[in-house]
């Protein structure tokens, strides 16, 4: 019932149900107003043609009414046509006499209306009026003035035979051409239905194997197609919708691609270009001038530095773009983070001997293991490190700090890293993770030589990629710290190993 075809020969269904009971409901209606408008067409005359004839019995000879007079014109009638009823009327409608034989009269006045209308000459017939043995019901009916000339002094009102065709069961039950009407309407409505379920399923077809098609073309096997039940419009707006949104995603995501193709050439362009400026200007300078081997050694020194800081430049430049990328991920697994906080530490205990900067780790031995990937959450502490001790004056201090926390219902070890250095302005706070900012500011260390200043921004994209983020707070002269979190790895369940000797002895 859901597809197209289906529901359009439903609808067709309907239709010709709708039109059929309508035209036989007209049918029977004009029907019926043809039979009453022929029978009282046949007896419009029929009360005046009695009045002629028993005028003398209707009227005594003082002008009166004769109530009695109605017995012979009964028993005349009865004769003649039985199913006609005889009332007499006084000027005002009500009944004088009838006959008593069918049973008696429910309404002691009849309406004038219809018999003045149908006395005047009507404009159309039928014309019906009350009947007083049956209220509910208005009949077609006869009438003459008593007498017919001269002042009314009442009426013959004649109630003709009630219509065969009363009721809708009535006239099919007696009316042949009405049930061969009917027979013949349903079976054109079965033919037509049957039709229209033919041509409305062969009008359908390239719908449905367009639908076909669209869902094969998204499932990735366009060669197969077979089409099934259900609504094509509906599955095949839906298909429509769902590619829709695919295609969205992608042209979103070639739209990110070219931004990030467009921001690298832009970055690499310009933090590129300070770096191979300096490495040109000193190997031209050895290249061109006769130098003493001091200077020759202090150049060299200088290419050197700016040779390794250019690599390091490109290598993190490369490293954030593919952070970046839409199909990044973090290889999780279960891992101590104090090991790795407290092996990090001890990495960069020598540079910061060199600097003159204390470098200490602090945490709890008994923290428990945590969720992430090891080689970037290393990646993102040796930047913040590194950053860290770039900044920090010499007799200054950085210090990293485990601690476990409780954060939207969950326990998470924070991981944070404090120094004693320069700090950041609040101007210049919202902006640390800003690509360019970064570059200028590691341009500006006057202690860094090397260092592309991207460390911040691979670092948020790796905490990032671990569903976190990171903050940062800083004081001008006093330092700065900045902080993340990793949730921590649920315990495992132990894991019984039998000696082979114990299972072989309880086999």
């Amino acid at each position: 019932m859901s597809s197209l075809h289906t529901r359009l020969a439903t609808a067709l269904l309907l239709l010709l149900l709708a039109v059929g009971t309508l035209g036989i409901a007209s049918t029977l209606i004009t029907t019926r107003l043809h039979l009453e408008e022929a029978n009282q067409s046949a007896n419009l005359d029929l009360a005046s043609n009695i009045a002629a004839m028993k005028e003398s019995r209707l009227i005594d000879p003082d002008g009166e009414i004769r109530p009695e007079g109605l017995d012979e014109i009964f028993h005349w009638m009865m004769v003649v046509n039985p199913g006609v009823q005889f009332y007499l009327l006084d000027p005002e409608g009500t009944v004088l006499a009838y006959d008593p034989t069918p049973g008696p009269a429910q309404l002691e006045r009849v309406s004038l209306q219809p018999i003045r209308d149908l006395m005047a000459g009507p404009e159309h017939l039928p014309m019906l009026g009350d009947d007083p043995r049956d209220p509910e019901h208005r009949k077609i009916i006869s009438v003459a003035p008593l007498p017919l000339e001269g002042p009314t002094q009442g009426y013959l009102y004649i109630v003709l035979d009630n219509d065969p065709f009363e009721t809708a069961a009535g006239r099919l039950a007696t009316s042949h051409a009405l049930r061969l009407s009917l027979w013949t309407g349903l079976g054109a409505v079965a033919l037509a239905l049957l039709f229209g379920f033919v041509i409305f399923r062969r009008l359908t077809k390239p719908l449905r194997l367009l639908t076909c098609r669209m869902q094969s073309f998204q499932r990735g096997n366009a060669a197969q197609c077979e089409p099934g039940d259900g609504d094509e419009v509906a599955l095949l707006g839906a298909t429509f919708d769902d590619m829709k949104d695919r295609i969205e995603v992608q042209m979103d995501q070639i739209e990110r691609l070219a931004a990030l193709k467009s921001e690298l050439i832009a970055n690499v362009s310009h933090d590129l270009r300070t770096p191979i400026a300096m490495l040109h200007g000193y190997l031209e300078t050895l290249a061109i001038k006769e130098l003493d081997d001091e200077k020759r050694r202090s150049y060299l020194a200088v290419a050197l530095r700016q040779s390794d800081r250019l690599g390091k430049l490109v290598g993190e430049l490369f490293e954030l773009t593919k952070l970046e990328a839409d199909d990044a991920e973090a290889d999780m697994e279960r891992f101590v983070l104090s090991e790795l906080v407290q092996d990090n530490v001890q990495r960069f205990s020598l540079e910061a001997e060199e600097r003159d900067v204390t470098i200490r780790a602090q945490f709890d031995p008994e923290l428990p293991a945590v969720l992430g990937d090891i080689g970037l959450i290393e990646r993102a502490l040796q930047n913040l490190i590194d950053n860290a001790l770039r900044f920090t004056a010499p007799g200054g201090s950085v210090t990293v700090t485990l601690d476990e926390i409780e954060m939207a219902g969950s326990k998470r070890l924070e991981v944070k890293v404090a120094d004693t250095g320069c700090g950041i302005s609040a101007e210049d706070l919202p902006f640390v993770f800003d690509r360019a900012f970064r570059c200028r500011f590691a341009d500006a260390d006057p202690r860094s030589s090397s260092g592309a200043g991207l460390g911040l921004a691979i670092t948020q994209r790796i905490v990032r990629l671990h569903g976190g983020e990171v903050t940062v707070e800083s004081e001008l002269d006093v330092g700065t710290t900045f902080r993340f979190s990793l949730p921590i790895a649920p315990v495992p369940e132990p894991t019984l190993h039998w000696p082979e000797e114990g299972l072989a002895r309880i086999a």
